[in-house]
């Protein structure tokens, strides 16, 4: 498509126009190159270079001046990309667990180092995770992320919470009666259920997936003995723990079976997660964005996992680690080579924030 573009300039352009047409063309090639562009963003290309090369105006109107015909050209090329990207990258949302996270559960310096300099950039620092308040809280202390900003997306979504201090600015609940008619349905098929309440973690019985939940959470874990006294309230999220394959089957059922009244996401590959309907970490982060009056186009998102895939798909700028899900690695706007293990966070916000060579719409 390009060497037609470069053709059809050729054969109507003075070699002086050429000259600046080519340079912008050779920009939008290697941009092209990199970040996937579709025929439509080819098909943009083109319009603009016909506009600044076009010999005449309209039926009888002068030609226009080269100076006004190339602004013209870089105005149509500016839109080349799926997002309008006026300003600069404003607010960077991370995931925890995969993305941000090693395996041990803690943050390297160098990612520490990259968030640091993103923030003194002026960029807000955003934890975007399907953990609660109280197992977030060291990580947001730990990055300071009460400095700037103040906020934290927690339950994929379903709570927009202040970091300094805790408060739930919003929280989506799972009405009491659906509750409990989803969770005796669990109880009848035998699958492992937990519920998040105060801080702590109250599971149906005790099972390896709850232990692994206490493990990375950090949560008191304990068994729920009358289920009239838990579930007589509205629950922020009920979660089932199960083998993968278990897990995707009971995925695509509660799909097909409730998604009109509530939202279905696996948060790792042995969780799903039923959750308040219009709760996902993408929905919360374009509410926040409408608190600070930014735009989504401004935020630049880093997850791995199927409860991260609202979040990249609306962010201007979807990213992923290598580790990540083969749906997520195929849904983000940029993947980075290196793992959750290998610093990815720090590697994508070198490419994409910090390097001279970033895409100019986001520098």
């Amino acid at each position: 498509s390009l060497r037609i573009i470069f053709a059809d300039a050729c054969s109507a352009c003075s070699f002086s126009v050429w000259g600046a047409i080519a340079a912008s063309l050779l920009q939008a090639r290697r941009k092209m190159k990199r970040y996937r562009a579709t025929s439509a963003q080819v098909a943009t290309v083109r319009r603009g270079v016909r506009l600044a090369i076009s010999a005449r105006g309209s039926a009888g109107q002068p030609a226009a001046r080269p100076g006004s015909r190339m602004r013209h050209c870089h105005a149509l090329m500016s839109g080349m990309t799926t997002h309008s990207h006026s300003a600069r990258i404003k607010l960077i949302a991370l995931d925890l667990d995969d993305t941000l996270l090693r395996a041990d559960l803690s943050i390297s310096e160098e990612n520490k180092h990259a968030l640091q300099r993103a923030e003194n950039m002026g960029i807000h620092i955003v934890l975007a995770s399907g953990r609660n308040y109280n197992s977030m809280r060291r990580y947001a202390e730990e990055l300071f992320i009460h400095r700037r900003g103040d906020f934290l997306v927690g339950s994929n979504g379903a709570q927009l919470i202040q970091a300094s201090t805790g408060a739930l600015l919003e929280d989506l609940a799972l009405p009491a009666a659906f509750c409990r008619n989803l969770v005796e349905d669990f109880e009848r098929k035998g699958y492992f259920w937990q519920l998040y309440i105060d801080g702590k973690i109250y599971c149906s019985r005790i099972n390896k997936w709850a232990l692994i939940d206490h493990q990375l959470s950090s949560l008191p874990l304990e068994v729920i003995h009358d289920l009239d006294e838990v579930v007589n309230k509205d629950q922020t999220k009920i979660v089932i723990g199960g083998e993968p394959a278990q897990i995707e089957s009971i995925y695509r059922e509660l799909i097909a079976r409730i998604s009109d009244q509530a939202e279905i996401v696996t948060s790792k590959p042995y969780f799903l997660e039923v959750l308040p309907k219009g709760a996902s970490k993408g929905a919360a982060l374009e509410r926040l964005t409408a608190r600070l009056h930014l735009t989504m186009d401004s935020v630049l998102a880093i997850g791995d996992a199927r409860n991260d895939l609202e979040m990249l798909k609306r962010a201007g700028w979807g990213c992923a680690p290598a580790n990540a899900a083969e749906e997520i690695r195929a849904a983000a706007r940029f993947v980075s080579s290196k793992t959750n293990e290998e610093d990815a966070v720090a590697d994508i916000l070198s490419r994409l924030v910090f390097s001279a060579e970033a895409p100019t719409e986001i520098r």
